[in-house]
């Protein structure tokens, strides 16, 4: 058991060192340093109440509540904010506790950025090199891993990588600026266009009055000419044509006189006379006279029309005739075609001005930036298809097969979200933080579903490109883009800023 024992004591003893000067124990981290400088005793530092001897810090046993007498092992690794209260076993005091006052083991990775790691990955047998360079998490031994100090080289590439970082970053926060500018050139492009319709517009409404005063004159004094030709029926054939039509009223009416004055002679006094007279006229007939006969005089006493009488309706003046009177009620004929043209171009002109100024409300974000990419589209092939965003109209897929388009989505509004990924070697990802979202709705419906939308990540880049798209759930797609319009002003600055302190 003595055998067992001293590589035990042999390992404590080496584990309570510190890499500063052996003053320090292992795993504690620089903002803690201050809790271990008695060489008597410890301090349960979020419970100051229990106080234990030096010797049991880092001796792989739990004795503070909060574990913080076992910075450099895994002893109290079991405590865990999402555990519930438990007694600690070995504890002198009995006490429960569900939170490690220590973030975690801290390796040094001295020619690198020092940093934490979990309680749970000390003495586990890994080389953890992508937290701990160092290896110092191992220190045991457990079986037989050893893991060498590599942070050096680790540490140059990762400044170099950094370093590629930041001029990218550079590039694209110049990028930023340059949108900007365009933004607000596009901006003045179009309030001097407003300024301009404007002006066009006020002109055209004095050319309007003025022109409106002439048409007026004009109209008066044309209506009294078409007056008096209308009541003319159009001059001397009007005149003739009233005449003819009063004469042949007076001779219809005295043929009635006629026919009614001869039904009524025929009495029984004078059948006889009637027949001797109708026998004379018998026989004028057969010699050739031109007698009128009775179907021919109820014809003529018929009304009026196409079939019957006189159709009065040949004698009046036709269309044509009648446009030359009525083109003064219709003013677009009457109107000059250049004034017509002048005023269909001050109808698109007001048009335009009111699209202009409803532009000129809509949200363009920090800076009015995404005005200098509006209209602008970039796309990204992923399998068969070709996906599209244009910046504030749509968002397209495409089939490389010819099969057709499908709208994903019309543009709505600007969000923002909180991204919680991982930071990608090339640095095309979200990475960590809040970022912008363009959402984009009521695309294409799908089959047996919901209407298609999209919700376009934005990320800091030094230019437009769609890096990935992937559909989170049915007919919901999530576009990943790069682009300088969110990139953050102050990004370099704060991130040399976090790495100086690490």
């Amino acid at each position: 058991m003595h055998q067992l024992l001293v590589p035990v004591l042999a390992v404590s003893t080496f584990a309570s060192l510190g890499a500063a000067g052996g003053n320090v124990p292992r795993g504690v981290g620089p903002q803690f340093v201050k809790h271990y400088g008695s060489k008597d005793s410890f301090t349960c530092i979020t419970n100051p109440s229990i106080k234990i001897d030096a010797s049991k810090v880092n001796d792989n046993s739990c004795d503070c509540p909060d574990g913080s007498d076992e910075p450099g092992t895994a002893a109290c690794a079991k405590l865990d904010s999402l555990s519930p209260p438990q007694p600690l076993p070995g504890s002198t005091t009995g006490s429960t506790n569900t939170t490690n006052a220590l973030p975690g083991f801290w390796c040094e990775n001295k020619g690198h950025i020092g940093g934490y790691i979990p309680f749970t990955y000390v003495n586990d047998g890994v080389c953890d090199y992508d937290l701990c360079c160092d290896g110092s998490e191992e220190y045991s031994g457990v079986g037989g891993v050893k893991c060498p100090n590599k942070c050096a080289e680790i540490g140059k590439e990762y400044r170099r990588i950094e370093d590629e970082r930041r001029k990218a970053m550079e590039k694209a926060i110049a990028a930023r600026v340059e949108l900007i500018r365009q933004a607000k050139q596009v901006r003045r492009n179009i309030e001097t266009t407003i300024a301009n319709l404007k002006n066009d517009v006020a002109q055209a409404e004095r050319k309007k009055i003025e022109l409106q005063a002439k048409f007026d004159e004009i109209e008066r004094v044309e209506r009294r000419k078409v007056v008096k030709a209308s009541s003319a029926a159009s001059g001397k054939l009007g005149e003739l044509l009233e005449q003819s039509r009063m004469r042949v009223e007076e001779l219809r009416d005295t043929l009635q006189l006629v026919v009614d004055q001869r039904n009524e002679l025929r009495t029984k006094g004078v059948k006889q006379a009637v027949k001797s007279w109708e026998d004379y006229a018998a026989k004028l007939a057969n010699e050739g006279s031109q007698l009128i006969s009775d179907a021919e005089v109820r014809d003529v006493l018929l009304e009026d029309g196409e079939l019957n009488g006189v159709n009065w309706k040949d004698f009046e003046p036709s269309e044509e005739e009648a446009d030359e009177t009525d083109i003064i009620y219709n003013f677009q004929a009457y109107v000059p075609t250049f004034v017509l043209d002048l005023f269909y171009k001050q109808m698109d002109n007001l048009r335009q001005w009111l699209n202009e100024e409803d532009d000129l409300a809509k949200d363009y974000g920090p800076e009015e930036i995404f005005r200098a990419l509006k209209d602008k589209c970039v796309s990204t092939e992923a399998g068969e298809y070709t996906y599209e965003l244009c910046w504030f109209k749509k968002t397209m897929q495409k089939s490389k097969k010819g099969h057709g388009n499908t709208n994903m989505g019309d543009y709505a509004r600007i969000d923002r979200e909180f991204s919680d990924e991982e930071d990608r070697l090339d640095g095309k990802g979200l990475g960590t933080g809040e970022r912008m979202v363009l959402r984009y709705e009521n695309g294409q419906s799908c089959w047996n579903g919901p209407r298609r939308r999209t919700d376009v990540w934005l990320a800091c880049a030094e230019k437009e490109e769609l890096w990935r798209v992937s559909e989170s759930e049915k007919c919901v797609y999530k576009m990943e883009v790069g682009t300088p319009a969110a990139c953050d002003p102050q990004g370099p600055a704060e991130k040399g800023k976090q790495k100086d302190e690490l």
